[in-house]
């Protein structure tokens, strides 16, 4: 279930609770080992050599996680790192005399942020502009969506939701939509809801679309732009249905995308998100794999970026998109990838020699390649042909996008993989999707 926060909430200090918090999330100076690794003196020397005084911040309580150190009285913080954490004396010791006393959490328990590892700015912020009937409780930007979780419930609020939409120039846009909850959905049941309004719904997976005959008119999808797709994408994609998914759906984005909002609705969206995070205790997220776009990111860092923004963003870059553009050449597949690593600004960086490879289908979708296939006998789908993430894993491993020492890469049996189906260091288990899943090769 995702969490719904109270948006009403007041928010307060963020800028000073991004700084903190940030810090909370890191390593603890006063673990036993810093304590044996470094001394008063080379604190001070270290305090001595950087440019911005330190700060004590004092609360009720700071409850650090530390099982050495479970609470303390006080904390030291110098330019986004810890310096010491402990009573007033000990923190105050440690700093000098130079330090900056806040005292804007007296009174309050703190305690540390969460890291989310997983997330995509750009999808939340579109999904949130769209009236969300899902299979989970959200908060989105129109208000509160309950769960549906059956055929029918799900059929009346569409239908309601489809009669209620009142700018008749814009498509109607739902999202969460899921077939083993909703029911079979198909582009002629659209055209019945709605003969001449485009209707699009988004699956919950956000790796499918189904639309209707007015929305394929106005976007521009017919047979003719069918037939000039890959083979690959041509099978997953049913124009009879209107249904658009994995290689198929991406194939449609360029048509898509200026159509799910407009610029106004996209920041509105991500400024959403941005409270979202910071209501539910956020300080550092990661997306893995976004869109590889300059525009967008752009977009992503003029509401992420600035001071007051309380938490940090990273990015890794989306290995599927950089191999399409590079299919044979490895040294322009690494250059394409690593053009990226100067869209951050502020507070969003992309991670380097981090690359997400979408290897296979959306788990939601139930579209993962799995190794005795499903009980239903469907089968899942590839968003990178075999071929294509062959080369694009070999071009990475080589290039280092992975843990240099070979007796590490057993420890890391969930972070690379080889060919689909093989693994470098490792065993798939029966069953499951590591070796063919959506997965990133990463630097530990």
């Amino acid at each position: 279930m995702p969490i719904s926060p109270n948006l009403s909430a007041p928010i307060i200090g963020r800028a000073t609770v991004a700084t903190l918090m940030g810090a909370l999330s890191g390593l603890w100076f006063t673990t036993p080992a810093a304590a044996d690794d470094l001394s008063l003196q080379d604190l001070a020397g270290s305090i001595a050599n950087t440019v911005n005084p330190p700060v004590i911040y004092t609360a009720r309580e700071f409850i650090t996680m530390d099982p050495q150190k479970p609470r303390a009285e006080a904390i030291a913080v110098q330019d986004g790192k810890f310096l010491a954490v402990g009573t007033r004396a000990e923190v105050s010791a440690a700093t000098g005399e130079g330090a900056r006393i806040d005292s804007s959490f007296n009174g309050k328990v703190v305690v540390a942020g969460f890291v989310e590892q997983h997330v995509h700015p750009a999808l939340a912020a579109l999904t949130m502009n769209t009236k969300v009937l899902s299979i989970e409780d959200w908060d989105a930007i129109d208000g509160f969506s309950p769960a549906i979780r059956d055929e029918k419930t799900y059929q009346a609020k569409l239908s309601a939701a489809i009669k209620a939409h009142k700018d008749k120039n814009r498509p109607f846009i739902t999202w969460g939509y899921h077939h083993y909850f909703h029911g079979p959905l198909s582009r002629a049941q659209l055209d019945k809801l709605a003969p001449t309004l485009p209707v699009m719904v988004w699956h919950r997976s956000a790796h499918e679309f189904y639309l209707n005959s007015a929305a394929l008119k106005k976007i521009g999808i017919d047979e003719a732009y069918v037939a000039t797709l890959t083979p690959s994408q041509r099978e997953q994609v049913s124009l009879a249905d209107g249904h658009f998914f994995e290689q198929g759906l991406m194939a449609i984005l360029a048509k898509l995308a200026p159509v799910l909002a407009s610029p106004e609705q996209f920041r509105k969206g991500l400024e959403f998100t941005e409270t979202y995070y910071h209501h539910n205790g956020i300080t550092l997220a990661c997306e893995p794999g976004g869109f590889v776009s300059k525009p967008m990111q752009d977009a992503i860092n003029a509401v992420y970026s600035d001071a007051a923004t309380p938490f940090n963003h990273c990015f890794i870059g989306d290995g599927k998109t950089f191999a399409a553009r590079n299919p044979q050449d490895a040294a322009a597949l690494l250059k394409d990838t690593e053009q990226v690593l100067g869209w951050g600004a502020g507070r969003t960086f992309y991670l380097p020699k981090q690359v997400k490879l979408f290897t296979d289908g959306a788990i939601y979708s139930q579209l993962m390649q799995m190794k005795y296939g499903y009980t239903d006998g469907h089968h899942g789908a590839w968003i990178m042909d075999p071929p294509l993430f062959a080369h694009a894993f070999q071009s990475y491993w080589d290039a280092g996008y992975s843990d240099p020492h070979p007796q590490q890469r057993r420890r890391r049996a969930g972070c690379v993989a080889g060919e689909p189906g093989k693994s470098h260091g490792t065993e798939s288990a029966p069953g499951s999707s590591h070796g063919a899943g959506s997965f990133r090769v990463c630097q530990a």
